[in-house]
């Protein structure tokens, strides 16, 4: 099941601003996230890294509208800080300007109840959501969804929030899902098994009811056929980068939490770096993830049998010298030693020579 807001805050040592009670057993739960609209009221001055170079533009924020939280922030202030120069020059980002309005997610911090940024579990955005930024339509609803929930009374709340749960609007529909998770009312659950089977339903929202049903369904959910159908879909078709990241992401914490097969999520991480239809970053990355499961995996001959497979013979060059790095951390048999070495030994690409002998020295220094 998705993990509550608040017993993620408390973790960091952060305090969500919130006035409603806690909910009685099987009750609605209490909404959590503080979510608000700001607006910049100053600029400056810009903060230098540690990095040569390196510096970021800090603002200071006025909460003008509250969507889902204390009401009573309007008026108060908070800051933020945004990188403008890297130390190597890339990764600038548009300074922020006076009377700007974005989106901010914020929590009140040590004894004062300092208002500061923050991040909650199951928000589509980190800390803030710019106009401009191409999901910023999308975390607006969400917004305006999560008033909704929070303005409406208890004993409504179920059902708006099952309402959201279909709606147009992926980020929206994934938060109503995993709030519907929390509730601890079984009755409450049931119409996600429904949703499950949709074969339309977004990505997004279908890695929300596959965290939420092994949570609250473990022996039901985890490991069947229909999640086994679920997952296929997810690396089947296009994603974006979003879209990608997050189901990679998924695969990664369902394998670690043992929240479905290893040698399934593994086969779909792998998969998921052949789809054409995925952003060649993702599909790089799977390759570095494929690798990491089979760190989690009981069993990772999978894992390795299919880095080794990448360094043998994918014809994209790229992809041998990612699985040459990332395969050292499945090097600790003899046998995998070996492997690697006959593959070095006719190996022609340096870069993937080079790989190879630092996973084989990884490997002996494991034995």
């Amino acid at each position: 099941m998705a993990v509550p807001p608040c017993a993620v805050l408390v973790v960091f040592g952060l305090l969500p601003v919130v006035s409603d009670p806690p909910p009685a057993a099987g009750g609605p739960p209490v909404p959590v996230p503080t979510l608000v609209r700001g607006k910049v009221t100053a600029v400056g001055p810009d903060q230098v890294g540690a990095d040569p170079g390196s510096r970021s533009h800090v603002a200071t924020i006025e909460v003008v509208h509250v969507y889902a939280g204390d009401k009573g922030l309007v008026g108060k202030t908070f800051t933020d800080s945004w990188a403008t120069q890297s130390g190597a020059g890339s990764g600038a980002n548009a300074p922020f300007k006076v009377g700007e309005v974005a989106l901010w997610c914020v929590a009140a911090t040590g004894p004062e109840g300092r208002l500061a940024t923050s991040y909650f579990p199951g928000h589509p955005f980190f800390v803030r959501s710019r106009e401009g930024s191409p999901r910023h339509a999308r975390h607006k609803a969400l917004a305006e969804a999560m008033e909704g929930y929070a303005a409406a009374k208890p004993g409504e709340r179920l059902g708006v929030v099952q309402k959201l749960a279909a709606d147009r609007t992926p980020e929206v529909a994934a938060w109503a899902v995993r709030t519907i998770g929390e509730y601890e009312n079984p009755e409450a659950v049931k119409p996600l098994y429904d949703l499950a089977v949709k074969p339309d339903l977004p990505c997004l929202v279908q890695i929300a009811l596959d965290e939420v049903l092994c949570g609250r369904d473990p022996e039901g959910w985890t490991g069947s056929k229909e999640q086994e159908k679920l997952l296929r879909g997810w690396v089947a078709g296009k994603a974006d980068e979003y879209e990608a990241v997050q189901i990679l992401s998924r695969l990664d914490s369902a394998t670690q939490h043992q929240e479905a097969p290893a040698k399934l999520t593994i086969e779909l991480t792998g998969r998921a770096s052949a789809n054409e239809g995925w952003p060649r970053e993702a599909r790089l990355e799977a390759v570095w993830r494929v690798g990491l499961l089979g760190h989690w995996a009981a069993d990772d001959d999978p894992a390795f049998d299919w880095l080794l497979g990448q360094v043998r013979s994918n014809p994209d060059i790229e992809f041998r010298r990612k699985a040459a790095n990332v395969i050292g951390r499945l090097s600790h048999f003899p046998a995998r030693v070996e492997a690697l070495e006959k593959q070095l030994a006719v190996e022609q690409d340096e870069k993937v020579a080079t790989g190879l002998r630092e996973s084989i020295q990884i490997g002996k220094k494991r034995e």
